[in-house]
């Protein structure tokens, strides 16, 4: 991001509530000496439901006095008040850097790489001069066919955020697409008879992660090699989600419990990592990576394993739900297909 000396230039921040619950984001800037940032949202607070979201403008200006090449780095802090202490916070850093803007129109996007089933992308438009643009995705380089135009949009103060409508993502990436390509129109005036064009760009579509939804696989079965007791080990999983996704785990001597007949659990027949039990603890499960090892608690698997050893079950059923936020992990399709253990 470059802005004139003693000039403001705006960038779009989009805020996120990944939290199951709505909640109260504060937000702070912290600009070094000389500089001014300002934030487009209304207070210093903003409220946001659960997984909603809200994309504002942070207008920085350099000090007049700055030279062509000088930098600065401004704090941008979100913080939840939900909860005591402000326990869920992320910061972001803004790099603006003294210079003269760009004489030809110019469109980015927050991200060269996204999930095929993530959010759609957010542009970044700069139009010089120009008064109104048009941002146009194609799956094609040479935009011989256009998949997707915004339409005349006015632009009366040169800079704006356009965030790709959520249907029209879905149509781009269905069939699966790997790559798309955008470009950014720009016309001084409504009639567009005269039009400038930026540089064609692209981005990498990545399918779904995993390609089938998650997945989740037993390290060991219920009876160990010996010279281990049958039963006396309890089960470990390798799972597979999206990253930063919530996923829960679970096991049951019934593949009904899961779902039909889950009014018939108890904890000699099911156990979950999200509920937990009367002897373990709930466990909110989120991986960076989207990889992780899931142990049985060995509470709840002396519980489970009688079952076995008494001849009432034969086989241990098990899935993995994953999610973006936690209120959507059950009755949700993404859902691992059931497996089995003997």
């Amino acid at each position: 991001m470059t802005a004139p000396a003693g000039r403001a230039v705006s960038v779009p921040v989009r805020i996120h509530n990944f939290d199951y619950a709505a909640a109260d984001i504060r937000l702070h800037l912290t600009p070094p000496a000389g500089w001014v940032a300002t934030g487009s949202w209304p207070n210093l607070m903003i409220h946001l439901p659960p997984d909603g979201e809200a994309t504002y403008l942070v207008t920085v200006t350099p000090p007049a006095a700055a030279a062509a090449g000088d930098h600065a780095d401004i704090e941008l802090l979100a913080e939840s008040t939900r909860l005591a202490g402000g326990a869920f916070r992320h910061r972001a850093i803004l790099h603006p850097t003294v210079g003269a803007p760009a004489p030809a129109p110019r469109i980015s996007v927050h991200a060269t790489a996204l999930y095929s089933d993530g959010l759609p992308p957010l542009f970044w438009i700069e139009a010089g001069a120009d008064a109104f643009y048009r941002v146009e995705v194609s799956d094609r380089s040479d935009f011989t066919q256009v998949n997707f135009s915004s339409g005349s949009r006015p632009i009366p103060a040169g800079v704006d955020a356009f965030a790709l409508p959520s249907a029209a993502w879905r149509r781009l990436v269905t069939p699966p697409t790997r790559q798309l390509y955008y470009r950014l129109r720009t016309a001084p005036d409504a009639t567009w008879a005269v039009v400038h064009e930026s540089a064609v760009a692209s981005l990498t579509l990545s399918p779904a992660w995993p390609p089938a939804g998650p997945e989740i696989t037993a390290l060991h079965g219920l009876s160990p090699a010996a010279p281990a007791q049958p039963f006396s080990v309890a089960p470990a999983f390798r799972v597979h989600t999206m990253p930063n996704f919530y996923y829960a785990v679970e096991v049951a001597t019934s593949e009904e419990l899961f779902d039909d007949e889950r009014l018939s659990c108890n904890e000699h027949n099911f156990f979950s990592s999200w509920f937990g039990s009367s002897v373990v603890p709930a466990r909110r499960l989120r991986s960076d990576s989207g990889h992780a090892i899931y142990h049985l608690p060995e509470p709840a698997w002396d519980r489970l394993k009688q079952e076995f050893i008494d001849g009432r079950a034969q086989q241990l059923h098990y899935i993995v739900r994953q999610a973006g936020v936690p209120s959507q992990l059950f009755g949700t399709i993404h859902s691992s297909t059931h497996a089995s253990i003997t």
